[in-house]
């Protein structure tokens, strides 16, 4: 007996299952023409048993669309439009969502999603502690992209999405797809939203992002040419752009040197600074030239001036030919030398760097006075 019931509860339960029909409000959407009526196809996804009739209910007869060209339709139009219909059986019905926003053709405005120019997008701290929203979906997206999490990220975005961005996704699957790079300020971001096998909406949105970053400023004015010591630099958090190139921490720019004229309290940027000369053109550098175990230093003369780290030319006392080798401090340069082929008369390669520098000149190292 307890077995009957069970299985005709179970049928009854899957009769009823199919008989629901569910309303989920779009995020947004388009209309044809501003004189069209809005009906609930327009602004929602139907599915369920009366997913044909419910998709021609009117909700609103004319597309009132603002100077944006949007006309936004909440849950309450549709629920509105719903009770006018005799045979609406709310038993049956399940409806979810906010609002939907319409761009209508036809209306000032358009259909054209990019910024107009000159419009002030501002961005604000984004509060992901509340429901789940396209708002959100876009911020924790943009969040991993730039690198930061959700309180050092502000968001701006374009005031006639703002029904579109406060559409609830609880249940659904949301792709946020960025359509620039992580060094842009403003970009389009595309927002698709699933439920099972059906694509509820797909939307572009405009951001504008800030990102909070420790920056590095010049304590007082600074001449071209001066090396900066800890003294010259503060440190503080600041609000900027995202950026492809990581801000300068402290320690890269202390015993570098300015590039140009810096002004007291500006940021300290990439092309502002170099860091310091380690030799001059003329300059005698010894060069540890390393083979297998072996490391011999010989004497040569700059031919150019050079940083740290950087393949400079050299002329060993005594050879013809010039020398390449890395700067690695003041007055001194590394080289790795390869053995040459057995072959007679042959002599050994010298390189600056043997991984990336196989075409450049070659000597013997036994020339000239060792240190």
């Amino acid at each position: 007996m307890l077995r009957r019931i069970a299985i005709i509860v179970a049928v009854g339960s899957a009769a009823c299952a199919v008989a629901q029909t569910t309303i989920t409000m779009r995020a947004g959407g388009t209309l044809a023409d501003v004189e069209m009526a809005v009906r609930i196809a327009d602004v929602a996804v139907v599915s369920g048993a009366e997913e044909e009739a419910l998709n021609e209910v009117i909700v609103l007869e004319k597309a009132a669309a603002g100077r944006d060209g949007v006309v936004t339709v909440g849950v309450a139009e549709v629920r509105a439009a719903l009770d006018a219909r005799t045979e609406t059986n709310w038993g049956k019905l399940t409806l979810r969502g906010a609002a939907c926003a319409l761009r209508v053709a036809g209306a000032d405005g358009g259909t054209d999603k990019r910024p107009v120019k000159g419009s002030v997008f501002r961005p604000e701290l984004m509060d992901l502690s509340g429901a789940a929203t396209v708002r959100t979906a876009i911020a924790t997206r943009l969040a991993l992209l730039y690198g930061v999490d959700a309180e050092s990220l502000k968001l701006g975005f374009d005031p006639a999405d703002d029904a579109a961005l406060a559409h609830p996704t609880e249940g659904m699957v949301v792709e946020v797809s960025p359509g620039a790079a992580a060094s842009s300020a403003r970009m389009p971001v595309t927002v698709n939203l699933y439920e099972r096998d059906r694509l509820l909406s797909g939307q572009t949105f405009a951001v504008e992002a800030l990102v909070r970053r420790a920056v590095v400023a010049a304590a007082g004015a600074a001449e071209r040419g001066k090396t900066l010591c800890l003294a010259d630099l503060t440190t503080s958090e600041q609000w900027v752009s995202p950026s492809a190139m990581p801000p300068l921490v402290i320690d890269e720019i202390v015993g570098s040197v300015t590039q140009k004229r810096i002004g007291a309290g500006q940021t300290m940027e990439r092309d502002d600074v170099a860091p310091p000369l380690v030799c001059k053109r003329g300059d005698i550098v010894y060069i540890h030239c390393i083979s297998g175990s072996v490391v011999v230093k010989v004497r040569a003369k700059a031919l150019a001036a050079g940083r740290d780290g950087e393949i400079l030319q050299f002329k060993l006392d005594g050879a013809e030919e010039a020398v390449s080798a890395r700067m690695s401090g003041r007055g001194r340069a590394v080289m790795v030398v390869e053995a040459a082929p057995k072959q007679a008369g042959a002599a050994p390669m010298v390189y600056g760097d043997a991984s990336a520098n196989k075409a450049k000149s070659k000597t013997r190292v036994n020339k000239g006075p060792t240190q």
